[in-house]
């Protein structure tokens, strides 16, 4: 049985405004990286988590999306969770984000997402508040406000927590792509939460 994908989008003001509401949420420290070409280290460790939630090697796939070379005037974000751990004495990754913006004022779309559930939302509001919020008008002088939207991952309980923020909305939904009748991302350790952004793979 496949996996079921859904749409979350909102303007970036309500996710930066979203307030934490569980002990868990607010015990996450968030640390964003901002640039149009992410630094090497944050792309191994963010590849290195990808390849343990997805199964899947997309080096290259993260490389293109950190390094923002498929366009001119792209920006991208990296953002990881770490909460302190008392057994082993050091802080411990709990979640790691992307963001990518194609041009100047233009919509954020986070993804990939994985870590634990409650690192999302701290992971999402960090990204946003990254970036200028932009508003405009368009060519017939109707206020254009700019978006954010993310692609949940067979995660019915995040999805919920989104559309709880105001402003937020559920967007499409329907089944992850397969292979062979088989979820494409089984292999990982179900740490996948949010895709990449679709036109990456």
């Amino acid at each position: 049985e496949g996996c079921l994908v859904t749409g979350i989008f909102g303007p970036v003001s309500s996710f930066r405004d979203a307030a934490l509401l569980v002990e868990d949420e607010k015990a996450v420290r968030v640390d964003v990286s901002v640039s149009a070409n992410a630094a090497d280290e944050n792309k191994r460790r963010f590849a290195e988590m990808d390849l343990r939630a997805t199964g899947y090697n997309r080096q290259n796939r993260i490389e293109l999306l950190l390094g923002g070379t498929y366009s001119a005037e792209s920006l991208s974000a990296t953002a990881f969770a770490t909460e302190w751990n008392d057994e082993t004495q050091c802080n411990v990754t709990v979640g790691a984000a992307a963001v990518r913006q194609d041009c100047p004022g233009g919509p954020l779309a986070v993804g990939p997402v994985m870590g634990e559930e409650r690192a999302v939302v701290p992971l999402v509001r960090a990204l946003a508040r990254s970036f200028p919020v932009s508003r405009g008008d368009d060519d017939d002088g109707h206020v254009v406000v700019q978006q954010l939207s993310i692609m949940i991952s067979d995660h019915v309980g995040l999805v919920e927590r989104f559309v709880e923020i105001d402003g937020v909305e559920r967007g499409i939904e329907g089944p992850a792509m397969s292979m062979d009748g088989r979820p494409v991302y089984e292999g990982g350790d179900g740490s996948y939460l949010a895709l990449m952004h679709p036109t990456l793979g």
